[in-house]
Order: C-alpha cells, then structure tokens, then sequence
C-alpha cells in the first residue's frame, strides 16, 4: 500500500507532533543538520490554516481511500501483476520485486 506520511505532513499549522517525540527527535538531530530541522519546523508554521484545512480534508479522503483498498485486498502486487501485459514490475530489476517495500495485504 502506499505511504500517506507524505500528504500528512500538509494538514500542521504547527510543528507536527512527530518532530518532539523523544526518539525521532533523537535521531533527527544525530543525523540530519539543525538547520535543516528548523527549516522543516518552519514548514509547518509558516502554512496558511485555510490550506492547512483542504489539505485535511484531502489527507481524510486519501485515508479513507486507502483504507478501502486495503479491505478489498489491494497490494502493490496487485498493481505491478497484468496478465498479459507489459507492466512496470517487468522492466524493474528481479531485487525490487522481491523486496519488503512491497508487502502483500
């Protein structure tokens, strides 16, 4: 299934909660420049609310979505396997397709 942190990260007038979890905040300041976390601090401050609305909404309806593919059985699998045609997964190199990235449902 698809990763849906990316458009989470829309929905924050305010730092995201993720950045002050203790662990995380660890790692990201073993291995990611201070700079680097303001400015991704800074992000999230700086969003307008009207914007930070829509895009929750969105983000709501994109959970919902995958939610429902994910009941139905959907998987990254399902996607790349078209009998019968030429598909994305036959141009990948043969460690892509077997990799964890993907996990069946």
């Amino acid at each position: 299934m698809p990763n849906i942190g990316s458009p989470e990260r829309g929905i924050y007038t305010n730092p995201a909660p993720w950045l002050d979890e203790p662990y995380l905040a660890g790692l990201l300041r073993d291995t990611v420049a201070p700079e680097v976390i303001e400015r991704v601090r800074k992000a999230h401050v700086a969003r307008e609310p009207a914007l930070a609305e829509r895009n929750g909404k969105n983000y709501d309806i994109l959970k919902r979505s995958v939610a429902k593919l994910g009941a139905a059985g959907a998987s990254c699998h399902s996607w790349f396997r078209q009998p019968g045609s030429r598909t994305i997964s036959s141009a990948m190199p043969s460690r892509r397709k077997s990799s964890s990235w993907c996990r069946p449902a």
